[in-house]
């Protein structure tokens, strides 16, 4: 399932972190997986799935898409659906907890940047 792919179980007292070894499955609950520190180390593929993306985009109208803009537009969006998707899950650590959004963007948004830089450098 998809989201198998984009989401990992975090501990509801430390939802940016997924180790969750030890932790009762009642005290877990899902987030995506761009959002925890984790994440940090784990870019490999929206990297080359962001490269390939910006590559074809100029392919077809090379004047347009060649901008830098393009990549980081696509690593804003990712930031986006990551957040939208962990707040949407049941018993979501985000809710209307102002703090983690707060820590749940800083920690995507450098994120973001850190893939639109790596996007930048392989191309």
């Amino acid at each position: 399932m998809v989201s198998d792919l984009l989401f990992t179980t975090v501990s509801k007292a430390n939802p940016f972190n997924s180790q969750t070894i030890g932790i009762h499955a009642a005290d877990q609950t899902k987030m995506s997986e761009f959002l925890t520190v984790q994440s940090l180390v784990n870019f490999a593929a929206m990297t080359g799935a962001i490269t390939v993306a910006w590559k074809a985009l100029q392919a077809l109208n090379h004047t347009f898409f060649a901008s830098h803009w393009v990549p980081f537009v696509f690593a804003l969006l990712w930031l986006a659906v990551s957040l939208l998707a962990s707040a949407t899950q049941p018993n979501s650590p985000l809710g209307k907890n102002y703090g983690a959004w707060a820590v749940a963007i800083l920690i995507g948004l450098l994120n973001a940047l850190v893939l639109f830089g790596a996007v930048v450098g392989i191309s």
